[in-house]
């Protein structure tokens, strides 16, 4: 995919925003990190490189902002035969700082292996310290029993927080998570108190009498070969005390299939207090489970939606309101967007359809400004091309109209990212083909107004 892809977005407390993204040249051989920077006076900045020339990159960036306008970016580094994971800290008024490693490739499970670095989230705290989730893969190589042929394979996923002090000025140590495996994946969440949360959806094998196995971090308990089963763990960690043990937060067993992890994917949010919530697919249905901080204490997993459905995604108020919205499967070429929303002592709303439109719709993105308004953005098929969406959510009207918020509706968009700003206004970037090549484009919802225009924000790919 030639071009700028994979943007990312974040925004500070006064409005400013910084979109960094994976930019791939015309012979598809070179690739590096960009990004621009969106300041309320002067608007978008040039487009810049925020990794070494000749680096060669390896997946997406990520980017968070603190609370004074400092970002962070990360991203995955080819270095020898192996990927390491770099950062570059922006200072308003200097720039981006040369890119640092933060990872020698640390091992998993075999020490002759092949470790490929990646990173799946960083978030920053109100605070300024900034917590990346990241893991290895480890590849070794074997030989095939039919022909005696050589090739790579995963022989194990270790997973990593690390976190840099807003204190100190520098970064700690990874902190070793879990070991994961197939079909295994991996969210974070930050809350007000400074807790990091670590969700995992982790497989395991069930006895025969159908009991659950109590699993830790990092291990397989198995017993009796029934059969593999889904698990969905949540451990919080505490910058003064480390990372506690793994809770199970879907009560009942999900039967392990290829085809279901495809769709389980479970996601999770924090608010200010430190409550905690998750969403995720099970059985044709989507379903939450809440954690109260003062409670210490789980509700336990409820079905919020029994249609079948894929893709929940969740945001959270920091007064603990939430938004789940998800697609819900109406045709082999059909689906329609939903969302819920949850507040603290009443429970789930009723669903909302979101988009009435007879198109395959999917890639949802949504946010949650700081009075508790949301906005959804996705990618919706038109007449030719997939384009780019919104419907936002006014805590005194509730859902509005489906807007297209994307330009020139013949060309491919995909790759929608949504964030609000404290003043409740709103920036939405995506990748859309140009007939050339992939290329960043941003639209910004200003309260009171609406959407503005959008606006390319990258460099043709050279």
């Amino acid at each position: 995919m030639l071009g700028a892809t994979r943007p990312q977005l974040a925004f500070d407390d006064h409005g400013n925003a910084v979109v960094v993204w994976l930019q791939i040249d015309k012979t598809g051989n070179k690739s590096g990190i960009w990004a621009s920077h969106y300041d309320v006076a002067g608007g978008w900045s040039l487009p810049s490189r925020i990794n070494s020339a000749g680096g060669r990159t390896s997946g997406s960036p990520e980017v968070s902002v603190d609370a004074d306008g400092s970002a962070t970016a990360v991203w995955a580094e080819w270095e020898g035969e192996s990927t390491v994971l770099r950062v570059s800290r922006y200072k308003l008024g200097m720039g981006w700082g040369r890119p640092e490693p933060i990872s020698q490739g640390e091992k998993a499970h075999d020490t002759k292996a092949v470790h490929y670095a990646f990173v799946k989230k960083i978030i920053a705290d109100r605070k300024g310290s900034n917590f990346i989730l990241w893991g290895t893969n480890a590849l070794a190589e074997f030989e095939s029993e039919m022909d005696g042929s050589k090739y790579m394979a995963v022989v194990g996923t270790s997973i990593y927080i690390n976190r840099f002090d807003a204190k100190t000025g520098g970064w700690r140590e990874p902190i070793y998570a879990a070991e994961v495996g197939k079909g295994s994946y991996c969210e974070m969440a930050v809350d007000g108190l400074g807790n990091v949360y670590l969700l995992r959806q982790q497989n395991y094998v069930a006895n025969n009498s159908g009991e659950k196995v109590r699993i830790e971090v990092s291990r397989y308990d198995v017993a009796n070969n029934s059969g593999e089963k889904v698990r969905i763990e949540v451990s919080r960690y505490d910058p003064d005390k480390g990372l506690g043990a793994p809770v199970a937060i879907n009560n009942d067993e999900i039967a392990y299939s290829k085809h279901t992890l495809e769709f389980i994917r479970p996601h999770i949010a924090a608010d200010a207090r430190g409550n905690v919530m998750s969403v995720w697919q099970q059985s044709g249905s989507v379903r939450a489970n809440t954690y109260d901080y003062k409670s210490d204490a789980w509700s336990g997993s409820q079905v919020i939606e029994p249609h079948v459905n894929v893709g929940p995604e969740i945001a959270a108020h920091k007064n603990g309101d939430l938004f789940a919205a998800w697609n819900a499967m109406e045709g082999r070429n059909d689906s329609k967007i939903w969302a819920k929303h949850y507040v603290p002592g009443q429970g789930w709303g009723v669903s909302k359809l979101i988009n009435d439109a007879n198109a395959a719709s999917d890639q949802m993105q949504l946010a949650v400004d700081s009075l508790g308004n949301a906005i959804i953005v996705w990618r919706q098929y038109g007449d030719s091309s997939y384009n780019i969406w919104a419907n936002r959510y006014d805590v005194a009207k509730g859902w509005g109209e489906a807007v297209l918020i994307d330009v020139d509706k013949a060309k491919e968009a995909r790759d929608p990212k949504i964030g609000f700003d404290s003043s409740r206004n709103a920036i939405s970037v995506w990748s859309k083909w140009n007939g050339r090549s992939n290329a960043i484009y941003a639209n910004r919802y200003v309260a009171g107004k609406g959407w503005l225009a959008p606006m390319l924000i990258s460099r043709e790919a050279r």
